[in-house]
C-alpha cells in the first residue's frame, strides 16, 4: 500500500507541476514584457518545465540512467514506427473516421491550434516540433515511466505512462492517437533504456504530421485509399520494427 500511495503521490506532483507551470506562463511572460501568444507560452514551459523536472531527477541523468546511448538499429527501428504511425494515424483519423475530430475537440483547443498554425513557420517547428516533445517526454518516458518501472515494473510504466501522456491532452481526438504512439514510445524505451530514443520519435512524429498535412490533398488521396500505397508500407514497416524490438533483449533495466 505504502508502495501504491508513494508513486501516485509522486505521479500526482509531477502532472501538477506540469499543468502548474503552464498556467503560470502567461502572468510570467507579462511581468518580463513579452505579449502573449500560445507559441511564446509553448516555449516558456516547455523550457521551465524541463529544467525543473532534469533537476529534481538529476542524479539519474547519467549513461546508466535516462539518457543511456543507443545504436543505429535501434535509431532506425525507431524511426520507422514513427513514419509508420503518421501515416497509420493519418489514415485512421482522416479517412476511417472523418467526423471524429468535429465532436471530440474542444472548440479552445481547435483556436489554439489554429493560432499556432498560423504562426511563424520557425516558431512552429521549434515548439510543436522540438520544445513541446522534449518536455513531453521527459514527464511521461522520464520521470513517470521511471517511477512506475522502479516501484513495479517495466510493463506497468510503458501503460501507466502512455494512458496519462493520452489523458493530459484533455480530448478524445488527440487522445485516441496519443494513447498509441505512448505505448509505442514506452515499448522502445523499454526494450532499449534510453529516452534519447523516445524524444527523438516524438520529435519525428510532431515534424512529420506537420509535414504530411502540408502535402497536396490529391496526391495523398492517390497514395492512401486509392492504391492503398502509403498504409501498406506503414504496416509492413510497423510489423518488421516491433520484431526487432520484440526479439531484442531487455538489456536495460
Amino acid at each position: 500500500m505504502t508502495k501504491w500511495m508513494d508513486a501516485i503521490g509522486q505521479t500526482i506532483f509531477y502532472i501538477a507541476l506540469y499543468f502548474l507551470v503552464n498556467l503560470l506562463s502567461p502572468f510570467i511572460l507579462g511581468i518580463v514584457g513579452i505579449e502573449y501568444s500560445i507559441i511564446y507560452q509553448i516555449i516558456f514551459a516547455s523550457i521551465i518545465f524541463s529544467i525543473i523536472i532534469l533537476l529534481i531527477n538529476r542524479n539519474k541523468l547519467t549513461k546508466r540512467g535516462w539518457f543511456t546511448s543507443f545504436n543505429n538499429k535501434e535509431l532506425k527501428k525507431t524511426l520507422e514506427i514513427c513514419i509508420a504511425s503518421v501515416i497509420l494515424v493519418n489514415f485512421l483519423l482522416v479517412y476511417i473516421f472523418p467526423n471524429f475530430i468535429d465532436g471530440n475537440m474542444p472548440d479552445a483547443i481547435k483556436r489554439s491550434f489554429d493560432s499556432i498554425t498560423n504562426s511563424n513557420p520557425f516558431l512552429i517547428l521549434l515548439t510543436v516540433g522540438i520544445l513541446a516533445p522534449v518536455a513531453e517526454e521527459i514527464l511521461f518516458r522520464g520521470a513517470i515511466y521511471n517511477l512506475i518501472k522502479d516501484k513495479f515494473n517495466k510493463f506497468a510504466a510503458v501503460i501507466v505512462s502512455a494512458i496519462l501522456f493520452a489523458v493530459i491532452h484533455m480530448n478524445l481526438y488527440q487522445a485516441s492517437y496519443a494513447l498509441i504512439i505512448g505505448l509505442f514510445m514506452g515499448f522502445i524505451i523499454m526494450k532499449t533504456g534510453s529516452l534519447w530514443l523516445t524524444i527523438i520519435f516524438h520529435i519525428a512524429y510532431n515534424t512529420l504530421s506537420v509535414i504530411y498535412g502540408s502535402l497536396n490533398p490529391k496526391l495523398l488521396e492517390l497514395l492512401i485509399t486509392k492504391t492503398y500505397i502509403l498504409p501498406i508500407i506503414a504496416v509492413l514497416l510497423l510489423f518488421d520494427s516491433l520484431k526487432f524490438f520484440l526479439i531484442k533483449r531487455g538489456k536495460r533495466k
